[in-house]
């Protein structure tokens, strides 16, 4: 039987994970992010989620620990009312603004303030993504299933 968090990562994720991140940069990053985002009915303008990371990132900056960014939009126009995108670049990029390399990406979006069930859904992936386990994992993983099993493997004591 699968575990309960796995199934709920599926459903989250279904169609919102990116292997193979193109970018140079963080702008070139949040820029293919904002395109993927329009292209997957999540937004109607990626423009303007593009302008929206960018205002966040002017406002509070864009949450960065070594490996990984937390890149967030949030009053923008949505298919529904939150979503999350799970990303691996293409290849490392330096967030200049705090001199970090990144591989892993985990977006969040959010079309009106989130409220408690969406604040404990990403404490959950963010958890996910800082185990060293799951990166590990999921910087080898070729597909999406591949994914769902590194989600699973880091969730095991």
């Amino acid at each position: 039987m699968q575990n309960f968090n796995i199934v709920l990562m599926k459903r989250m994720f279904t169609e919102f994970l990116i292997l193979d991140l193109d970018g140079k940069d963080k702008s070139e990053i949040m820029l293919n992010i904002s395109g993927f985002a329009q292209e997957k009915g999540l937004v109607k303008d990626a423009a303007v989620l593009y302008q929206q990371f960018l205002a966040r990132e002017r406002q509070r900056g864009i949450g960065v620990v070594p490996g990984l960014a937390f890149p967030e939009a949030s009053g923008i126009e949505m298919s529904r009312p939150f979503a999350f995108i799970l990303c691996r670049t293409r290849q490392t990029v330096v967030f200049e603004r705090m001199d970090m390399s990144v591989r892993i990406v985990l977006v969040s979006l959010f079309s009106v303030r989130p409220d408690a069930m969406c604040m404990r859904a990403m404490a959950k992936l963010v958890g996910l993504v800082r185990s060293p386990r799951f990166c590990e994992d999921f910087l080898k993983c070729g597909n999406e299933e591949e994914v769902y099993r590194a989600m699973a493997r880091s969730q095991e004591k």
